[in-house]
């Protein structure tokens, strides 16, 4: 339960200073997969979303660091418990809405 993983992903800094950045690594909810008997074996392992480097969002905007290839995460095992991805309850009744069809965006830069 104390397994913690910090960052920011990898965007740059914003240009402006008035744009609100974190001014220290922000911890990341993650889910651990076999903490439950309270040790990490070979089965066990840790799932998290990081962001890369190069990144858009759904208007189309595309944000590429040029100061750095690689997105940096730490992660560290001391203070308190960490953050945890929480688990969302699953629906009991039929469904009502069938979806078959779904916008689907890539990016790719050459």
């Amino acid at each position: 339960k104390r397994i913690k993983i910090y960052g920011n992903g990898g965007r740059m800094l914003p240009l402006a200073n008035n744009i609100y950045y974190p001014d220290d690594l922000t911890e990341n909810a993650i889910q651990v997969s076999g903490e439950n008997d309270g040790v990490f074996n070979n089965e066990d392992y840790i799932l998290f979303y990081g962001e890369g480097v190069d990144n858009w969002n759904t208007e189309s905007q595309t944000n590429i660091n040029i100061f750095d290839s690689k997105s940096y995460y730490y992660i560290t095992t001391s203070g308190g418990d960490g953050k945890r991805i929480a688990a969302l309850n699953q629906p009991t009744n039929n469904s009502t809405l069938e979806l078959n069809t779904y916008d689907d965006y890539q990016y790719h830069e050459i």
